[in-house]
């Protein structure tokens, strides 16, 4: 569907465009995703989760 729509906004409107958009609305159901997922999580688990990532990211480097 999302692709379908991006091809037929791309032809309409011209590519550059349109990829800068679908950027922004991708950024922006990212982050309210995340915002749901967070409110859901106890301050504990998400605290958890962000030691985590940290952990890996710095052993990864």
């Amino acid at each position: 569907m999302k692709l379908l729509l991006w091809c037929t906004i791309q032809r309409c409107l011209g590519g550059q465009v349109v990829e800068q958009v679908f950027r922004r609305l991708d950024w922006a159901v990212s982050r309210a995703a995340l915002a749901v997922y967070a409110s859901s999580m106890s301050e504990a688990e998400i605290a958890e989760q962000f030691w985590l990532r940290e952990s890996v990211a710095q052993n990864s480097s």
